[in-house]
């Protein structure tokens, strides 16, 4: 089941990816890795985590996404920390 707050999470994601990040993969897919297929590093790491925090209002930390392996699981984690998301 994919939910309205889990699609609009990933386009989100994917502009912060284009515009803060400069991925250029096109287009970007759930098991897309984040350190391989898109090419991430911590430094990339971190300027998207305050990106995610500023225009999604999610809180994480940079252990939570770097424990991500894929672009998939980086949507559901910020799908998980969403202001008002249901705690598990």
């Amino acid at each position: 089941m994919t939910s309205a707050n889990t699609v609009d999470v990933r386009a989100q994601l994917v502009a912060i990816l284009r515009r803060e990040l400069f991925v250029t993969k096109d287009p970007v897919e759930d098991d897309d890795e984040l350190t391989g297929d898109l090419g991430l590093d911590s430094a990339n790491i971190a300027i998207g985590l305050v990106a995610m925090e500023e225009q999604l209002h999610a809180v994480l930390t940079h252990q939570d996404i770097v424990e991500c392996a894929t672009f998939g699981e980086l949507v559901r984690l910020v799908v998980s920390a969403l202001p008002g998301a249901a705690s598990a």
